[in-house]
């Protein structure tokens, strides 16, 4: 009876069949590990274009070679990481799989989506370059920049609004999903900040085509008034059709109104009435809150003659100056040769020593200011640069614009320029009131210490020292020009400490306060007091804040020196806008 068992496979048939097993598994681990080599390094390529995108600013873009050069790169790495994940055989071959093949599906759409609005952004950042190269520094050429800009930022938006990112479905894995909403989450973003970019640049292209005037306030640091330089020559800008003319700047000591004065609001009047706020333009910017001193100062230009009326004003310092220098290069006036590196020494001390004839000196700072305009018209000069510098130096209140205009004032606010005060923050403003130029000796230091009151309140004191240091004794216009009511190289301060509206309790350490008051949107408390020379004075200032408060954004006081300050033994400074965070452990009062 024949047998029913199926005979047994030859010896080199086995063979064959292990071998063509081995194989494809060799195959499937090297598909694998090359498919997993080309995720990886898909991966890589996109975080290293967000990478390179998360860390750029303006000083950055110069460096790496333009705007174009960055964007270029960045979709590069973008454009690769796609074509990697589209022609990858592995996931062609994963794709087939019911569940995998939904995995690769949506692994391909987001790939895709970015790789779309990458190149377009790469697209618009070329022509933007390409506006800049073809002369975007000069007065035309500002406008056309401005087009391109906001025409390239359009068409960007529009592809932003175009990308549809498939969902995949509910089978897709917990990793891609997540990949899916931060990209959708991105690409609104994304589309929020193009609106703001394009009206920025609208609004800044309607400014610069003018016709304006704006009064251009010089502030000089060496004499500080409240959150910035004492404003010592003022000159009228006209702008029309991309340039900016600073004409010429007067002495604001020879501006004086005195009768023909502009009545200051009741509460500013109170604070800084003994400024003569309002008749003097040198101490009209007293108060640090510029939306409200602004439109002072404006009044009282349409009452000066050599001023008239103007549809904005703007106050910058010597840092912004040195901004200014470091994008255009050195301008020579009068045989001096003003550089970005020296030019805050020869304004803010130099000057004082080497053109001893007032008169002079006089002339020769306001005509600076003028001077570095024209050079800004009539020298091609890296645009980013100037912007970067202007941003930084915009930070630490060195630059401050307001318009009477709703809509270029929303521009001023948008980029950070109005000097804005917040309910909520600090300022401690250290102003000269000695008719002297030595807050470019001085550089004040503040103490802050917080423990926990009742009911959750926390008591904060501020220690300030403001230091005369020892020093050889210069002219007396240096020293003080008040001799008599002062010794040569006395120091009489007004520490005017900028409070949140919902500060209560203020106290001293025994200096009385001089004058408190409302501020809108803050509180000001000031105290008046001298510093002998080659001495430190320490004053104190303590007050109470409700349960709410866990932190207060110290505002920048816009000195050249910025002032330095102590939280819980940790140094900062208020050269720009900080959170200074307070524990809230410590022992009840």
């Amino acid at each position: 009876m024949p047998s029913s068992e199926p005979a047994p496979p030859a010896p080199e048939s086995n063979r064959r069949t292990r071998r063509l097993g081995a194989a494809l598994l060799l195959v499937l681990v090297a598909l694998g590990l090359l498919t997993a080599w080309e995720l990886y390094t898909a991966r890589r390529d996109l975080l290293a274009g967000q990478a390179e995108l998360g860390n750029l600013d303006l000083h950055t873009v110069d460096r790496a070679g333009g705007i174009g050069a960055v964007a270029g790169r960045v979709d590069e790495r973008v454009q690769r990481a796609d074509r990697t994940v589209h022609r990858s055989v592995g996931l062609r071959l994963l794709a087939a799989a019911p569940l995998v093949g939904i995995q690769v599906g949506a692994l391909s759409d987001l790939t895709a989506a970015t790789a779309d609005v990458s190149g377009r952004a790469a697209r618009a950042a070329a022509a933007v370059e390409t506006s800049l190269d073809q002369g975007g520094s000069r007065p035309a050429g500002r406008l056309r920049l401005l087009d391109t800009t906001a025409r390239e930022l359009a068409a960007v938006r529009r592809e932003v609004r175009a990308t549809r990112v498939p969902s995949g479905g509910p089978l897709v894995a917990p990793p891609l999903a997540d990949a899916r909403r931060q990209l959708t989450d991105e690409l609104a973003e994304a589309d929020r900040d193009l609106v703001r970019g394009i009206g920025i640049t609208r609004s800044l292209r309607r400014f610069l085509a003018g016709p304006r005037r704006y009064l251009v306030l010089a502030a000089n640091n060496a004499e500080m008034r409240g959150g910035g330089g004492m404003p010592l020559s003022a000159g009228v800008a006209r702008v029309s059709g991309g340039e900016i003319d600073p004409g010429d700047f007067n002495q604001t000591g020879d501006l004086n109104l005195g009768a023909r004065g502009v009545a200051a609001p009741a509460d500013l009047q109170a604070l800084y009435g003994f400024f003569g706020i309002g008749r003097e333009y040198r101490n009209a910017t007293a108060s640090p809150n510029f939306p409200r001193t602004a439109p002072l100062v404006a009044a009282m230009a349409a009452r000066t003659p050599e001023r008239g009326p103007v549809d904005g004003v703007v106050m910058v310092d010597v840092v912004a100056l040195r901004a200014m220098l470091a994008a255009v290069g050195p301008v020579q006036l009068d045989g001096f040769r003003y550089t970005a590196d020296n030019v805050a020494e020869r304004v803010l001390h130099e000057n004082y020593l080497d053109l001893t004839n007032r008169k002079t000196r006089v002339d020769h700072q306001a005509r600076l200011a003028t001077a570095i305009f024209d050079v800004m018209n009539n020298r091609p000069f890296p645009v980013t640069t100037l912007a970067a510098g202007l941003v930084d130096a915009a930070r630490g209140r060195h630059v401050l614009a307001w318009s009477r205009d709703e809509r270029e004032q929303a521009l001023w606010d948008q980029l950070g320029i109005t000097g804005e005060l917040d309910p909520d923050g600090l300022m401690i403003s250290v102003e000269n009131n000695s008719g002297s130029k030595l807050d470019w000796f001085v550089q004040p230091t503040t103490v802050m210490q917080t423990r926990r009151g009742a009911a959750g309140t926390t008591r904060v004191s501020l220690s300030v020292a403001v230091a005369n240091p020892k020093r050889k004794l210069e002219a007396s216009y240096v020293e003080t020009s008040f001799l008599g009511a002062l010794k040569l190289g006395q120091h009489r301060v007004v520490l005017a400490v900028y409070l949140p509206r919902e500060a209560t309790d203020v106290s001293t350490d025994g200096t009385p306060i001089f004058i408190a008051g409302p501020d809108p949107p803050m509180r000001a408390v000031l105290l008046r007091y001298v510093v002998d020379f080659a001495s430190t004075r320490w004053v104190r200032v303590s007050f109470t804040l409700p349960p709410r408060f866990g932190s207060l954004r110290l505002l920048p006081g816009g000195r050249y020196n910025p002032m330095v300050v102590w939280n819980d033994g940790v140094p900062t400074s208020d050269a720009v806008p900080v959170e200074l965070v307070w524990r809230r452990d410590d022992e009840v009062a």
